[in-house]
């Protein structure tokens, strides 16, 4: 907004020394603020955050990963191939960027969802089904989009996703070796209740795991977030 006032003053200040100094000086703070985060944005993160971690000793590198959350230097810091077009979920939840709203659970904004989201979502992990499906909301106080409020997702991971590693950055679930490469029918209006999780015990070429990995650090059932 300072910029902006000064560029509208009829031009007045940049004749002068002492204000094109200032324009030309805020311009330029600008312009370094935008670099210096697009340079933070290729740079992996050091220590990386603990899901994270898990995921980079544990998948292979031809493991596709899914990100439900607003965190797309996950993809770089794992070092995993995206299995879907979006980056983040943004596009299937309608995020409110830079508004109150945005934050609030309790204000719906799924009529700002992208048109045909969920139904490119469906296609993408159809062409290639993530092997890892890291959740970034569930490990919030209050999750902003649980995944139980989106039928699709939810009965893709209570059907054929185990949860295998739960950290401060995010939960992470790994695709079942007996799962098939299908995408579920119609997406209905609610959701059934979650199955239990088994423990995973062997490594499999399918699951996008490592060799002997260990795979799961949790046991039980699967988180209700």
């Amino acid at each position: 907004p300072s910029l902006l006032h000064l560029w509208d003053r009829g031009g007045a200040a940049r004749r002068t020394p002492l204000g094109s100094l200032t324009l030309g000086w805020s311009v330029l703070s600008v312009l370094v603020s935008l670099g210096i985060s697009s340079v933070q944005g290729l740079v992996i993160r050091h220590p990386l955050p603990p899901a994270v971690a898990w995921l980079k000793a544990n998948a292979s590198a031809e493991a596709r990963l899914f990100v439900w959350g607003q965190d797309p230097h996950i993809y770089l810091d794992s070092g995993l191939r995206p299995a879907s077009r979006y980056f983040a979920s943004f596009p299937l939840t309608g995020y409110a960027f830079g508004t109150p709203e945005g934050q609030d659970p309790r204000f719906d904004t799924s009529n700002r969802a992208a048109p045909h989201a969920w139904e490119n979502l469906a296609r993408d992990f159809e062409r290639h089904p993530p092997d890892f499906i890291m959740d970034i909301d569930a490990v919030r106080t209050v999750p902003r989009y649980p995944v139980a409020r989106f039928p699709y997702l939810d009965r893709l991971l209570n059907q054929e996703y185990l949860p295998v590693f739960r950290g401060a950055d995010g939960l992470v679930y790994q695709r079942r070796h007996d799962a098939g490469v299908q995408v579920p029918g119609p997406i209905p209006r609610r959701s059934g209740p979650g199955r239990a999780a088994e423990r995973v015990d062997a490594a499999s070429p399918r699951s996008g795991c490592r060799r002997g990995a260990h795979r799961s650090t949790l046991g039980g059932r699967r988180d209700p977030s």
